[in-house]
């Protein structure tokens, strides 16, 4: 869906997705995977590893979100702003680069220094409610300064950007902008201001559960207003679509297999056929219809079936096989048949 083939995606959305789902997933369930969330204190290495990955992925998702938002409001300017010199050729590319690219050096940078502090002072490393944490006050301010600093240029430039939008209208239709997008991001800054709020009160207090389970619905918020664009879903549905068909037409196929093995059809003999020549052996077994007579009789332990004639072609019943490849009448002398089927009534 972040890749399609029809549709260019914006890169810069697309960190903010992989931003969220690395906040979600490796950081903050590494003690869920280690089976340590509960019960007794975990070990150093895995709760140190928690604690730097859940306090650095706070600076990704904030500088993610920002830039974000800095992006969309820096396309509205240059599309409805005056144009007196138009913009080096480069620029554009090097502002998503540094926009994609900054949020994870936030990361790193977060990440490391929180690895640093937790190797000097192992007894400030525990866990906390949901994860693990580094207690040292001058850590926590820095982290929740950064990110209070980022989330108030989102609210502004999200602010400034609906103030663009309004105001510009018919331009932003001249300039054949995505406007629906644009307005989706104004949504989100605006959904930005409460993670303000709450990362205000994370400050005084670090392991206070409310900011985190209010954060914790940022991902579906992300989810909810651009994963409903109107390619995207078409996206979903059809390849809902796809798996709906390809589980029937599986389903279907199974079905027959099973089937297949299970019906005996009526006027056909079940046979394993052996047929020795003399330059090869060949071994087939299979239900065939019988239509032309051949001089060769089945031998069985019942004399009934013993006598009855072997007639084969090539059309194929209960399996999925070859034809068999059969001697000539004249050299009937040289080939065996049997059966352990009885003829059917």
């Amino acid at each position: 869906m972040l890749w399609p083939t029809t549709t260019k995606r914006n890169p810069v959305l697309i960190s903010l997705c992989s931003s969220w789902w690395l906040s979600t997933f490796p950081c903050l369930l590494l003690l869920y995977f280690s089976g340590e969330v509960v019960g007794p204190p975990p070990r150093y290495s895995t709760c140190l590893a928690s604690a730097s990955l859940t306090i650095a992925q706070s600076a990704l998702v904030a500088t993610s979100a920002t830039s974000l938002v800095f992006h969309i409001w820096l396309t509205m300017r240059d599309a409805v702003g005056p144009k007196p010199v138009p913009p080096l050729w480069y620029r554009d590319s090097l502002e998503t680069i540094l926009l994609v690219l900054m949020p994870y050096l936030a990361f790193v940078i977060t990440g490391l220094t929180t690895l640093v502090l937790g190797f000097a002072h192992p007894s400030s490393v525990y866990r906390a409610l949901f994860y693990c944490v580094v207690d040292i006050r001058a850590l926590e301010v820095t982290v929740s300064a950064i990110c209070l600093a980022t989330l108030v240029l989102a609210g502004l430039f999200g602010f400034w950007t609906g103030v663009l939008l309004v105001r510009n209208c018919s331009s932003i239709v001249e300039q054949d902008l995505d406007q629906s997008f644009t307005i989706r991001v104004v949504v989100f800054a605006a959904y930005v201001l409460l993670g303000l709020a709450l990362n205000g009160s994370a400050i005084k207090n670090w392991t206070n559960p409310v900011p985190d389970l209010c954060l914790s619905t940022f991902g579906i918020v992300v989810f909810l207003v651009f994963g409903s664009q109107r390619d995207i879903l078409v996206t979903w549905r059809s390849a809902l679509t796809h798996c709906i068909s390809s589980g029937s037409t599986f389903c279907l196929y199974i079905a027959r297999k099973l089937g297949a093995f299970h019906r005996q059809p009526p006027s056909t003999l079940q046979i394993d056929i052996i047929v020795d020549v003399e330059t090869a052996t060949q071994t087939s077994r299979g239900s065939f219809a019988t239509l032309t007579p051949y001089p060769y009789h089945l031998r069985s332990a019942d004399p009934a079936v013993s006598k009855v004639p072997l007639a084969i072609t090539t059309r194929y019943t209960a399996f999925d096989m070859p034809p068999p490849v059969l001697p000539s009448p004249s050299a009937a002398s040289s080939a065996t048949l049997w059966s352990d089927q009885r003829s059917p009534a």
